[in-house]
C-alpha cells in the first residue's frame, strides 16, 4: 500500500485546476434548480415551506446532482492518474531465463510421480510453452556445473536437452549450486539484455550457504526456486529455505495445477519489464479506467425528460 501511495501521481496535474470551475458551476446549477432560492430572504422559512408547490415529477437524482461528479471524474481522467510503469511499446523481450537444474540421484526419487526429475521436466515444458519466443538457457549441476545450452529463443531445443539428461551422465555427486549460479549470472550480464535464474532443485547442502551468500554480493540477478518435492514437504528440512534466503530467491513448491508455472512466468516477465524500462521509464496512464463510469453516467441523459423538465 505504501509503495502505491509513493508512486501515485498525475501525468498532467494542471488539469486538476478545472475542478474549481466545475464545482462552482455545479453549485450554481443546484441553486438554480431550487424553486425557493429567491424567496428565502423575503419569506420566513416556516411560511415558505407550505407555500411551495413541488413538481409532481420531481426525482431524487437530478441533472445538476449528476453533472458535478461526472465532470470531476472527467477532469481526473484528463489529469492522467498513474502509479506504475511499463516498458516502451517498441521494446521486445530479449531478457533471458536460465534454468539451473540439479542433476543428482535424489532427483529420480519416486515420492513425486513418476519421479522428481520427470515432474520438473513437465513443469519446465509448460513454462517454456507459456514463454514461447522468449530466450531460455539451460545449466545442470551436481558435483560441478555445466552449461548445456546458452540462451536461445528455440524452446524446443531446451526441451529436447532436458529430456535427454540423466543424473548418471554427471561426473559425480555433489552440490555446486553456487558455481551454476555464477555461470548463469555471467552469461546474463555479458549479454547486456538482462535476465533471471530459475533453480530447479529438491534440496541443498548446508555447506553451500557461505558460497551462495558470496555469489549474491557480486550480482543482483533475480532468482526463483522451484522445488520438485511432495506437497506439504518442509523446505527447511531439505535446506532450501536457508539457501533461498542466502540468495534472496522466491521459493515455489510444485503444485498439481499450473499455479506454480504461472507464478514463475509472471516474475520472469516483471524482470524483463524492470530491465526494459531503465532510463526510458514510461508511466502507464490509468485515466482510461475513469472513462467507463463517466460513459455510464452520461447514458442517463438519454432518458426522456431527464435533461429538460417541462
Amino acid at each position: 500500500m505504501m509503495e502505491f501511495l509513493d508512486a501515485f501521481h498525475f501525468l498532467r496535474p494542471w488539469w486538476l485546476l478545472a475542478i474549481l470551475p466545475v464545482t462552482l458551476l455545479g453549485w450554481w446549477m443546484i441553486r438554480r434548480d431550487d424553486p425557493t432560492g429567491d424567496l428565502k430572504h423575503a419569506i420566513a422559512p416556516h411560511l415558505l415551506r407550505p407555500l411551495t408547490i413541488s413538481p409532481a415529477s420531481s426525482t431524487r437524482f437530478r441533472p445538476a446532482m449528476m453533472a458535478v461528479p461526472l465532470w470531476t471524474l472527467s477532469v481526473l481522467a484528463l489529469a492522467g492518474p498513474t502509479w506504475r510503469t511499463e516498458p516502451p511499446p517498441w521494446t521486445e523481450d530479449e531478457s533471458s531465463l536460465y534454468l539451473v537444474v540439479r542433476m543428482t540421484p535424489s532427483m529420480i526419487s519416486e515420492d513425486v510421480q513418476p519421479n522428481r526429475l520427470e515432474r520438473a521436466r513437465g513443469k519446465l515444458h509448460d513454462l517454456m510453452e507459456l514463454r514461447r519466443g522468449s530466450r531460455t538457457g539451460l545449466i545442470v549441476y551436481s558435483q560441478s556445473a555445466h552449461l548445456v545450452m546458452p540462451a536461445t529463443d528455440d524452446s524446443g531445443v531446451i526441451d529436447q536437452m532436458l529430456q535427454s539428461l540423466d543424473p548418471a551422465m554427471m561426473p559425480g555427486e555433489g552440490d555446486a549450486l553456487a558455481d551454476a549460479l555464477r555461470m548463469a549470472s555471467d552469461h546474463i550480464e555479458s549479454s547486456g539484455r538482462g535476465g533471471s535464474v530459475l533453480i530447479v532443485a529438491d534440496g541443498n547442502e548446508p555447506a553451500q550457504a557461505s558460497s551462495l551468500a558470496g555469489w549474491r554480493t557480486t550480482t543482483s540477478t533475480p532468482v526463483q526456486w522451484l522445488a520438485p518435492v511432495p506437497v506439504g514437504s518442509s523446505l527447511d528440512a531439505i535446506g532450501i529455505t536457508t539457501a533461498a534466503g542466502s540468495i534472496a530467491a522466491a521459493t515455489i513448491a510444485i503444485t498439481p495445477d499450473d499455479t506454480d508455472v504461472n507464478a514463475i512466468a509472471r516474475r520472469a516477465e516483471q524482470t524483463f519489464a524492470m530491465a526494459a524500462i531503465g532510463d526510458a521509464s514510461q508511466w502507464r496512464d490509468e485515466g482510461i479506467w475513469l472513462v467507463w463510469p463517466v460513459a455510464m453516467g452520461l447514458a442517463i441523459w438519454f432518458r426522456k425528460g431527464w435533461s429538460v423538465t417541462p
